[in-house]
Order: C-alpha cells, then sequence, then structure tokens
C-alpha cells in the first residue's frame, strides 16, 4: 500500500513539474519582458549559482550521479539528504574536485545522529581561475585582478517517519562574487528514502536548490532547480554481506535544461574496495564516469573512506578529478 501511495505522489509530481511553465520552461526577465521558450537549449544559461549543480563528493560522480536512492551515507548530505538517517554516529566528508577551465571546488559536510533526528552543516567553495581585468581602453588589462567565486553554507536536518520512509531538508546561504558585487541569496533542498519491502529496492525523490529568482542587475536569473525521481536495489548479494553489487537510476529534470537520465553501479568487495561506474544521457559535453575507493575499519563502527571519480568530458576540457575523504566516529 505504501509502495503504491509514494510512487503516486512521484508521478504526480513530475507531472505537474514538466507541464508547469514556470519551471517547465525556464525564463530570464530582461527590462520587464519574459522570454519563454520550450526547447531545451534555449534554457541553458537561464539560471544563477550554477556552481550549485556541479556534483560533490567522489562517490556520487563515480557513479554517474545515480546516487538520489541509494544515499546512505554522509555523502547524501549533498545529493538526498534523506540518506542522513542511516547514519549511526558523526560522520564527515570532505571533498576536491579539480572542475573545468582550471577552476577548482571544495565541499565538506558533517552530520549526527540525535534522538531527534540527524542535525548537520554543509560548505561549497568554488574557486575559477584568477584573471586579469581589462577594459576598452586598456585591452591588456589595467594591473588588477578580477575577483570572482562563490559559496554555500547549509544546515541539514534528517528524520525517519517510519521504518521505510525518511525525510530530510537542508538550507542554506548562498554568496556569488562577481568582482565588486556580492550577490546574496538562499535555497533549500528536500528528499524522501522509501524503502518498498520488494527485496533490497528503495524509490527517492528530491527537489533540489528551490529559492527566490534574483536580480543582480537589469537582468532577473532563476535559482538552477533539479527535479530528481530515482530508483535503487541490490542485483548482487546484500549490503549486510562482504561483496554486493548495487545498481541505480536517476531520472533528473533540470529547468534550466530538461530531461536526463542518470545509469550507476556500485560493486564492494569484502567490504573494502569499492569499484563504480555510471553514464549520464542528454548532456553536452559529460557522458561516463568511473571511480574506486578504499574504506578501512578502525575499531567497532568507526571507519574512514578514500574515494576516487573521473568524469569523461567532450569539447577540449580537462577531464574533471574528484577526491573524497570520509569517515565515521
Amino acid at each position: 500500500m505504501m509502495t503504491r501511495i509514494y510512487a503516486s505522489i512521484c508521478t504526480f509530481a513530475i507531472v505537474i513539474l514538466l507541464q508547469s511553465p514556470a519551471l517547465g520552461q525556464g525564463f530570464v526577465e530582461i527590462e520587464d519582458e519574459d522570454i519563454y521558450s520550450s526547447t531545451a537549449a534555449s534554457r541553458i544559461g537561464l539560471t544563477g549559482f550554477g556552481f550549485l549543480k556541479i556534483s560533490q563528493g567522489a562517490r556520487s560522480a563515480g557513479m554517474g550521479d545515480a546516487y538520489t536512492a541509494i544515499s546512505n551515507d554522509i555523502n547524501a548530505a549533498f545529493k538526498n539528504p534523506a540518506g542522513l538517517t542511516h547514519m549511526k554516529r558523526i560522520e564527515y566528508v570532505f571533498s576536491y574536485n579539480r572542475w573545468l577551465v582550471n577552476s577548482t571546488v571544495a565541499s565538506g559536510a558533517i552530520a549526527a545522529n540525535t534522538p531527534y533526528g540527524v542535525v548537520g552543516v554543509t560548505f561549497i567553495g568554488f574557486y575559477p581561475e584568477k584573471s586579469k581585468e581589462t577594459t576598452i581602453l586598456q585591452p591588456l588589462g589595467t594591473g588588477e585582478m578580477v575577483n570572482a567565486g562563490d559559496v554555500a553554507i547549509g544546515f541539514i536536518y534528517a528524520k525517519k517517519m517510519t521504518d521505510r520512509l525518511s525525510f530530510g531538508a537542508h538550507g542554506r546561504w548562498i554568496q556569488e562574487t562577481l568582482h565588486d558585487k556580492n550577490i546574496i541569496s538562499y535555497d533549500v533542498s528536500l528528499g524522501t528514502l522509501f524503502y518498498t519491502g520488494f527485496g533490497s529496492s528503495r524509490l527517492a525523490m528530491t527537489l533540489q536548490n528551490f529559492g527566490k529568482d534574483v536580480t543582480p542587475e537589469a537582468v532577473t536569473f532563476a535559482m538552477p532547480m533539479v527535479f530528481n525521481i530515482a530508483a535503487a536495489m541490490e542485483v548482487y548479494g546484500t549490503v549486510e554481506d562482504p561483496t554486493y553489487l548495487t545498481a541505480a537510476v536517476d531520472f533528473s529534470y533540470a529547468t534550466d535544461f530538461g530531461e536526463r537520465l542518470h545509469f550507476g553501479g556500485e560493486f564492494w568487495v569484502a567490504r573494502v574496495l569499492a569499484l563504480r561506474a555510471g553514464y549520464k544521457t542528454n548532456y553536452d559535453i559529460e557522458s561516463y564516469s568511473l571511480g574506486a575507493g578504499v574504506r578501512v575499519n578502525y575499531s567497532e563502527g568507526r571507519q574512514v573512506s578514500v574515494d576516487f571519480a573521473y568524469s569523461a568530458i567532450d569539447g577540449g576540457f580537462d577531464a574533471p578529478l574528484r577526491v573524497s575523504l570520509s569517515g565515521s566516529f
């Protein structure tokens, strides 16, 4: 019964999203004139705070971001906060990402399971390569450097509603620096995780980066909202076994692009070595990804993990490389 109810909610939510003019098509307002388009290409670049869409954490990235329904450790903080209810103690993660055009992304999260639910904090910092300031009269540079970068600081709360259903929320303060101007906004992400009772299968639904529009100058930009419906299941073994294989799929709808699919898998060997792979559809330059991780248990219930991920990129860019350090204590 609960499975049918949850599936109905997921279906209803995505139908509403796809048919909403504002969310399903995306918009940018220029001098009080709304421009709407039904094509994915016309929606590209119509949102602000684009760094929020960059995948955080090597574990998720190694599976092609098909992680929404897996979300069973601290990495869920950036993908589906409801998954944090799997935590038993305090967990942390710190990640470094060599991103496009010599930019870097650093992120971190720490959360604790309390009698009242899971609480935690998150951080994301985006650091583009420094460049010279140029003007029409000084095309070779003014002697000043352009100051740019982004930061997001968040607070998370997650709780088990029943033995099968979990809910999580992630609110953030966001700042984008464009030389001498700081743009500040807020967003919230919501997530659910539901175990169907059919084997180890679970369903998940998230709404990420929901917030009000921002107007830095004459142009109003929407937040880069993303809606996900996902499923995951162990196709070999169970998560209690030393060796098992998990398969996952995410249906992702970005308001500034359109529909995308993420496929991924994770194979654990002896609870120590993890091998991961994923593939994304309907992306301009992204396609497959590969990843691996090593986990070491140093006492009862306490562990340290190091994860790596490689994402293939077309268009002449250097491929992003991610490394994450996570653990529990």
